[in-house]
């Protein structure tokens, strides 16, 4: 379980902060988080890895101070909605590179690698240097590089709102083992599992998606989002 326990947080020459006394639980799961666009979905993403610190507050991870752990212990995964690769390297050379950071022996490297691009089925792209790929197809890099190791948590900011309904049922059922998702997200269609909303930098609910849904539908941000879609 991961607990936001007061937290807020104010980037140094910003006039006021961007998040505000949150505090609500992640769960084991899948959990959502609804942000409107001045809650900071990647400001989020940051503190839960450890690239920045609460002004105040405090996250807790089973009860330790996140601050405390490493990055390995954690064992977070991000899928941001542009994903960073090697481009001018092939697909296994950047699905590889988690594996050989970590030392792993070369035999084994070839085996993970060709276990995840199975399951994604894309095992006919290994050879083909990822700044020729399709946006699409980058995506599912991200998610097979993602996957070669050991994950414990997997955050999704915005990552889903670039596939279509199939791409979205084949994500979930490859992260089903993983013991916590949490989707970083302003589309309300996502909201699944424990859902909290966040409204100008504020924890305004958490409790089921279908509730959460309907809490959030006179909100200025969320009602202007729907009709957009």
């Amino acid at each position: 379980m991961i607990e936001f326990c007061n937290v807020s947080f104010q980037y140094q020459y910003a006039d006021l902060p961007l998040l505000t006394n949150l505090s609500f639980c992640l769960q084991n799961g899948t959990n959502t988080v609804l942000c409107d666009y001045q809650s900071g979905k990647t400001t989020i993403a940051k503190l839960l890895m450890g690239q920045i610190s609460p002004t105040s507050g405090a996250i807790l991870w089973n009860g330790q101070p996140l601050e405390q752990m490493g990055l390995a212990e954690r064992g977070i995964l991000y899928l941001p909605k542009q994903p960073v690769f090697f481009n001018g390297k092939s697909v296994f050379f950047n699905l590889a590179y988690p594996l050989r950071v970590r030392k792993t022996p070369k035999k084994q490297i070839e085996q993970i690698v060709m276990k995840v691009a199975n399951q994604l089925g894309i095992e006919n792209l290994l050879k083909t240097k990822v700044g020729k790929l399709t946006g699409q197809q980058k995506l599912q890099v991200a998610l097979a590089r993602g996957l070669t190791v050991q994950r414990q948590v997997v955050v999704l900011d915005g990552f889903l709102e670039q596939l279509d309904q199939q791409q979205k049922q084949q994500v979930f059922s490859l992260l089903q083992y993983i013991p916590t998702c949490i989707i970083l997200t302003d589309d309300t269609s996502l909201a699944q599992g424990t859902t909290v909303v966040l409204d100008g930098g504020a924890c305004v609910f958490q409790g089921d998606a279908t509730t959460a849904q309907s809490v959030v539908e006179n909100l200025y941000w969320l009602a202007n989002k729907t009709r957009s879609n």
